[in-house]
């Protein structure tokens, strides 16, 4: 067989944008949870400085990875379905 199983490919897409929706919705869980910490000093302020700078923009940077791959999936199922249709 060449080609894909466009079906396949097609839950591919869907998944990666479930896991790319699911992280997002962590990340803004956890950005609620570090700003409403009752802490305070320089300890403090370090870990919301490392969350702001390193870890919520890693985060984002999977979200944008996830989009980009459940895009490519979805284009490749769409060139796949194109180059199985039959001519006329």
């Amino acid at each position: 067989m060449l080609g894909v199983d466009v079906a396949a490919l097609r839950g591919l897409a869907r998944s990666l944008r479930r896991k790319q929706q699911e992280i997002e919705a962590t990340r803004r869980r956890l950005a609620n949870v570090v700003d409403q910490l009752p802490w305070a000093g320089g300890d403090h302020l370090r870990f919301v400085d490392d969350w702001r700078r390193v870890h919520s923009p890693a985060l984002l940077t999977i979200v944008t990875e996830l989009a980009a791959a459940s895009g490519q999936a979805d284009a490749h199922a769409d060139r796949q379905e194109q180059a199985s249709r039959p001519t006329s």
